[in-house]
């Protein structure tokens, strides 16, 4: 706790130029250099507000009694954790790279998993607005990977799966034509590892009949045609 805020600074840059550099090997060591700053900088928390499946009745009685308990969702955010957040939601999720994308969005969940409420619930706001036509196909297939980071973390609060389906339903029929080719099938993979996350990870008192239609008729058509 007292050497980590005076070595941030100099390990944040470290991490900047890092990721600069043209090597993919390079900009992905940068990228989790990043995001393993941010997750020093918060401690692990078992929020209140992260969505919890519940226990089967079978299985009640087996979960170990020793879980830690609850704590609040009002603390101190750190203001080094700003620039981290917006390395891995621009530089990480934008990369060409596939590879820096996905370690990109698995740093943004486990970030996510020890921040209050409101400041998940902007990331979850960012991601969203990425997805857009005029955004490029890995800006749309980061951004639904790191959804579904969120999603199997159970950090998508139940109010926002609603409001994020329609999106993974256009990322599921997502085909660009470029020249004689089209793109597309990383970002329509992204989106169904979003669908297999929420199905396992939600249950039935967030996911009804008319959240997943929807869904379920894009994914038919995928499974059957792409």
């Amino acid at each position: 706790d007292i050497v980590l805020p005076i070595l941030s600074d100099d390990l944040f840059s470290l991490s900047m130029q890092i990721s600069s550099f043209d090597t993919t090997i390079y900009q992905k060591l940068g990228i989790k250099l990043a995001q393993r700053i941010g997750m020093s900088l918060l401690k692990p928390r078992n929020l209140q507000w992260r969505y919890k499946l519940r226990k089967n009745i079978f299985m009640e009685g087996l979960e170990p009694e020793n879980e830690p308990v609850e704590e609040s969702d009002e603390f101190d955010i750190p203001e080094e954790l700003e620039d981290v957040l917006s390395v891995l939601l621009s530089r990480g999720l934008a990369n060409s790279q596939t590879e820096i994308r996905e370690s990109a969005s698995k740093g943004i969940g486990r970030i996510t998993g020890r921040l209050p409420q409101y400041l998940a619930d902007e990331i979850v706001e960012t991601l969203l607005s990425n997805l857009t036509p005029s955004e490029s196909d890995s800006i749309w297939h980061g951004s639904c990977f790191a959804l579904s980071e969120l999603a199997r973390r159970g950090l998508l609060i139940p109010e926002r799966v609603e409001a994020v389906i329609p999106h993974i339903v256009q990322a599921l029929r997502y085909d660009v034509k470029r020249g004689m080719n089209s793109i597309g099938s990383n970002v329509r993979d992204s989106a169904c590892y979003f669908s297999w996350a929420i199905a396992r990870a939600y249950g039935t008192d967030v996911l009804d009949a008319d959240t997943l239609l929807p869904l379920a008729g894009s994914l038919l058509c995928v499974s059957l045609f792409d």
